[in-house]
């Protein structure tokens, strides 16, 4: 009986491990859409084990040509752990890992991204306002669950930085943000000025559905950008004080 029974459970486990050797891509991206619901996927091909979507689509955000690796032992252990890649050829690369959890927690780690700074727009959605640029994102430490940021650790920055308005386009240099979650689901970040223009130091707080800076820039800058910060700050000493909230609507 129990010889019997032995067999009954290898063959089990052998239909299946053939079931996912032989599956299809486009198994991973479903799965992978019902753990973050904005997450789609298109021109998918591959298996389910080494595959590629033509487009990769995480809410306003659009990544080209991404694949991805999917390890068979952390499956056994009962974690999806797969390493990732994409090149547009252009202004987007990037790679990582990341791991999903049967009880639904999604980390990542090693994650280096390069976007266009128009990645940032939707955050941003003040009227005449347009971020052009290169973003660099990197994290050490990331875990999302149950919609919210359990832990975080990286740096974002921005190169060839420049800020479209109806007063100009002026260059703006590079500036960097030091990522880290604030332990209630959201994200601080620490701004600092590398090489630009602005003397830019400050804060911000991301929520879900709010977004805080609380950050100044010097006083006396080429007439274009003072203009600017006239209006949109507020005189303090030799800074202008910039301090804003806006309500994110997903």
């Amino acid at each position: 009986m129990k010889t019997k029974l032995l067999w009954g459970v290898s063959l089990c486990f052998a239909f299946l491990l053939l079931l996912l050797i032989t599956a299809p891509a486009t198994l991973l991206t479903r799965t992978a859409s019902k753990f973050v619901p904005d997450l789609a996927f298109s021109g998918v091909t591959g298996s389910f084990w080494q595959g590629n979507a033509q487009q990769l689509r995480l809410g306003d955000i659009s990544l080209t040509d991404f694949q991805w690796q999917l390890s068979p032992w952390q499956l056994l252990l009962g974690r999806a752990a797969l390493q990732f890649q994409f090149d547009d050829g252009l202004s987007q690369r990037g790679s990582g890992k990341v791991q999903a959890s049967a009880g639904g927690q999604l980390s990542a780690s090693e994650v280096s991204v390069q976007l266009p700074a128009q990645a940032l727009q939707p955050f941003i959605n003040l009227t005449g306002v347009q971020l052009h640029g290169d973003l660099q994102l990197e994290l050490s430490d990331a875990a999302l669950a149950n919609g919210r940021i359990e832990r975080l650790q990286g740096r974002l920055n921005w190169s060839r930085a420049q800020v479209k308005t109806p007063l100009g386009q002026p260059q703006l240099g590079a500036y960097a943000v030091d990522l880290k979650d604030d332990g209630e689901g959201g994200i601080n970040g620490a701004i600092t000025d590398i090489d630009g223009v602005l003397g830019l130091t400050g804060n911000f707080h991301l929520t879900m559905d709010r977004l805080e800076l609380d950050a100044s820039v010097r006083t006396g800058l080429p007439e274009e950008l003072d203009r600017f910060f006239r209006v949109i700050g507020r005189p303090q000493g030799d800074r202008y004080a910039l301090r804003w909230q806006q309500r994110i609507v997903h």
